[in-house]
């Protein structure tokens, strides 16, 4: 199994490395783990949350599904920039392949499983969800 810290690490990359995506957010910074607990927060954001990894039947030993959440977050008047966000993410993301040599992760492929209009998150907040799965393998196998 790869760690799901370099899996999170990889994902987090992808996705700052998305154009389309960083171009409705302040800065690539805005992109980071669910579990970021920083002292400052700004908007729009996006927050990726891994599901649980398990063994991928009728692939490669080393082959492992990977369940992963992208949050769209956003502060307006309107839910608009969040569901916009959402697409970009499952535009950027869906259906796509590529390794991460650095982390050591080989994504076989993700897509999107479900993608869920932005609601409010409070009373001044809107969330947009986007659901994939993956299939990841280590890097350092030939694809």
């Amino acid at each position: 199994m790869i760690s799901n810290d370099l899996i999170q690490a990889a994902l987090i990359t992808r996705l700052k490395a998305a154009a389309t995506v960083t171009s409705l957010l302040s800065s690539a910074g805005s992109v980071k783990e669910s579990q970021w607990q920083g002292t400052t927060f700004s908007y729009p954001a996006v927050r990726l949350s891994l599901g649980v990894q398990v063994p991928a039947q009728g692939y490669e030993c080393d082959s492992a599904m990977i369940p992963f959440t992208v949050i769209c977050k956003d502060e307006n008047a309107s839910s608009k920039k969040a569901d916009a966000l959402a697409g970009a993410v499952a535009n950027a993301l869906h259906g796509k392949r590529w390794c991460d040599i650095i982390q050591g992760v080989r994504f076989t492929t993700a897509r999107v499983v479900g993608l869920a209009s932005a609601t409010r998150e409070d009373e001044r907040t809107w969330r947009a969800e986007v659901n994939f799965q993956a299939i990841i393998a280590s890097a350092t196998k030939a694809p």
